[in-house]
């Protein structure tokens, strides 16, 4: 399901088969955009569930997320 954020962006809201709530930004405004990415994302937990597939992520990507995750932790 796709909703507009009153800030003008789309958000998503997915219910799996695992009952598992996926809600996010789709970090645009443009409608056509958003359901574009509401829909290989729906796509790409399907595969995940019913065929086992596992996620593919770029080495990017996990370095991007690990930086965000890891920002203002400070090492002792």
């Amino acid at each position: 399901m796709l909703s507009k954020h009153p800030n003008g962006f789309w958000y998503i809201d997915i219910q799996t088969e695992s009952d598992k709530t996926i809600r996010r930004s789709t970090k645009t405004k443009n409608e056509r955009l958003a359901e574009e990415y509401h829909d290989k994302l729906k796509h790409g937990l399907w595969q995940q569930e019913r065929l086992g597939d596992k996620p593919k992520y770029l080495w990017d990507d996990a370095m991007l997320r690990w930086l965000d995750e890891k920002k203002g932790v400070r090492r002792v």
